[in-house]
């Protein structure tokens, strides 16, 4: 009995055993087959999410100028040269100054004239220049009453001249006949009928004369010469007894303003006649030789400031509705690929750019601050940011199938199967989705 009792504790024994290792290799067979099974998966994670967008441009410079002179002339002075650093208020180029010199001197002339001319209009007369005008008046009437008494008595006066120009005639030809008895006669030069026909040559010349002078003298024109003279004495003599005319004081104060207007003007000219640099920069073009003439408005001088540059790039029309002035940029510059420079955009411009196969539109950043090296014309690229969240949960792009919404479903694993949930997306950014809501930090989305 007590042998059957064993044999019976062994096959219990056996039987336990025997269970217990396949029970040990089925729990290892499922799980090997639990692990088997794993997806690939990637954890939410916290952190930023940026949405930015890219623009491409070059560099142009804000501070350049073309210098000109405002006036016309020969150039003097030359002291500048293409590539050369200048300084503010240094003199470029210089006019020839001669001719603006005599201009000054001519309108400051012209200017003492006016001003003196004013000054007479203002001024009253003299109780000496009045009494001398009387004086020059009575003069002018009583010349004037002569000449008209002569032309009235004109008939007579040329009587009695004609009457002695005929006895000296008369006289003449008796001396003349006298002489041309004796005529043959040797020493007819001592005879005294010789010295009576000179004597009577003589008188009858003067008669002549004295006919010839009163004739000429007794006319029209000397009563009008005379005339016009007392309507001058009396004129001045109104001129300088009348109160100022006020128009005449507009005239005269219109002169001074203009003749001060053209000395002013003069000044300014000389004063333009000098050439200098508005700011510090370099003259990148030189339009003008030495001894050459110079026309106004004509450019001389073309001169950049270096330092001081903004960024010109386009947007593409997909992006065109993203950027808002304001918003910040990083530069990166192909010339110097260590250096990245911060910004902010400041123009957008609603306007196509002209000759481009597809849409693009102006944009304009200014940098925050001036890197040595960086130069008008250089090329860049320029990431604008667009949105930001901070300590957010994200997931890559890639993982997160995105909808036209904002909801959108992906797979989490659980840690023994795979099971669906609906997320909301946040801010889509150029690596990274917010999520909303739907998931939590560390749980592991399936990446496929």
């Amino acid at each position: 009995m007590k042998r059957g009792f064993f044999i019976f504790l062994f096959l219990a024994l056996l039987l336990v055993v025997v269970g217990v290792g396949y029970y040990s290799y089925q729990s290892s067979r499922v799980a090997q087959a639990t692990v088997a099974q794993t997806p690939p998966t990637l954890a939410v994670t916290r952190g930023t999410v940026k949405q930015s967008v890219t623009v491409v441009g070059q560099l142009v410079g804000t501070r350049q100028a073309t210098l000109s002179f405002g006036v016309s002339g020969a150039l003097g002075q030359l002291d500048a040269h293409p590539g050369e650093r200048v300084q503010a208020n240094q003199v470029l180029a210089q006019l020839n100054e001669r001719a603006l010199q005599y201009e000054i001197q001519t309108a400051q002339l012209n200017l003492v004239t006016a001003q003196a001319n004013l000054k007479l209009r203002q001024t009253p007369a003299t109780d000496a220049e009045v009494a001398a005008a009387r004086a020059q008046v009575a003069s002018a009437l009583s010349s004037y009453n002569a000449a008209v008494n002569r032309y009235a008595h004109r008939d007579e006066q040329i009587t009695i001249a004609r009457a002695n120009l005929e006895r000296a005639n008369l006289a003449l030809q008796n001396a003349q006949a006298a002489y041309d008895q004796v005529a043959w006669r040797p020493e007819v030069g001592a005879l005294p009928e010789s010295a009576a026909l000179q004597g009577a040559t003589i008188e009858y010349q003067a008669a002549l004369a004295a006919y010839n002078l009163a004739a000429a003298e007794i006319n029209d024109s000397a009563v009008q010469a005379a005339s016009h003279a007392l309507a001058q004495a009396r004129a001045q003599l109104g001129t300088l007894t009348a109160p100022p005319d006020p128009n005449e004081i507009a005239v005269a104060q219109a002169a001074v303003d203009s003749a001060q207007l053209a000395l002013t003007q003069a000044q300014a000219n000389l004063a333009q006649s000098k050439l200098t640099a508005p700011f510090d920069g370099i003259l990148v073009a030189v339009n003008a030789r030495a001894g050459g003439w110079i026309n106004a408005g004509a450019p001389i001088f073309e001169i950049s400031d270096p330092t001081q540059v903004e960024a010109r790039g386009t947007l593409t029309q997909e992006d065109y509705p993203l950027a808002q002035i304001g918003q910040a940029a990083q530069l990166f510059f192909d010339a110097l690929p260590g250096l990245d420079v911060q910004g902010r955009v400041t123009q957008i411009v609603p306007l196509r750019e002209v000759g481009t196969t597809r849409p693009l539109y102006p944009i304009y950043i200014a940098l925050d601050s001036s890197a040595t090296g960086l130069a008008p014309g250089m090329t860049f690229d320029a990431q604008i940011l667009i949105a930001e969240r901070e300590d957010v949960l994200k997931l890559p792009r890639a993982v997160v199938r995105a909808s036209s919404n904002d909801t959108t479903t992906v797979k989490v694993w659980d840690g023994v199967q795979v099971v669906d949930k609906e997320i909301t997306i946040g801010l889509r950014g150029d690596t990274y989705l917010e999520i909303v809501s739907g998931l939590s930090e560390g749980e592991q989305v399936v990446t496929r």
